[in-house]
């Protein structure tokens, strides 16, 4: 019994034990390494992919995130959406005629009133600038001022309704 080096055997397992926390500390750094890597790659696919189809869209997604109505004088957002063509009777005519794709913005004829709707429609290529509604003191439309651009061109269009 007199041969067992005590200072040998110590040295030894603190070195195995050393080295046994130090695989088990790189093991939990990886994985913690590979989740940040994870979420940044599907972070970076979901912002790449929205800017692809923005881009399809022709600034579609960002311009419907960003499309503000004002409804006198005060900011909600604005229900644009579109027409497909369609074919549908017209009494002038008196024969089906097909309708041309177009986008519309829905108002309601008497403010904050959900019984009913209205619409008022540009041809599909339209791109809002601005959109103000309004109503009179007994919350009645009163009237609109639209802008934007329509085939290339800008428009700016003003109905007062004063009945």
């Amino acid at each position: 019994m007199k041969n067992i080096d005590i200072e040998s055997i110590k040295n030894k397992t603190n070195n195995k034990i050393g080295y046994y926390n130090f695989k088990e500390e790189s093991i939990k750094k990886s994985q913690i390494r590979k989740g940040i890597y994870t979420t940044l790659s599907i972070v970076l696919i979901l912002t790449i992919s929205t800017f692809t189809v923005n881009a399809a869209t022709n600034n579609g997604i960002v311009n419907l995130i960003n499309k503000i109505i004002k409804v006198n004088n005060k900011n909600t957002i604005a229900e644009i959406y579109e027409v497909p063509s369609q074919e549908v009777y017209s009494k002038c005519e008196g024969k089906y005629v097909t309708t041309d794709s177009e986008k519309c913005i829905k108002y309601s004829p008497i403010k904050d009133y959900d019984g009913n709707e209205s619409t008022i429609c540009y041809p599909l290529d339209t791109e809002f600038d601005n959109i103000e509604i309004f109503y009179d003191e007994n919350n009645h439309f009163s009237g609109f001022h639209i802008t934007g651009t329509s085939n290339g061109e800008y428009f700016d269009d003003y109905l007062n309704d004063s009945n």
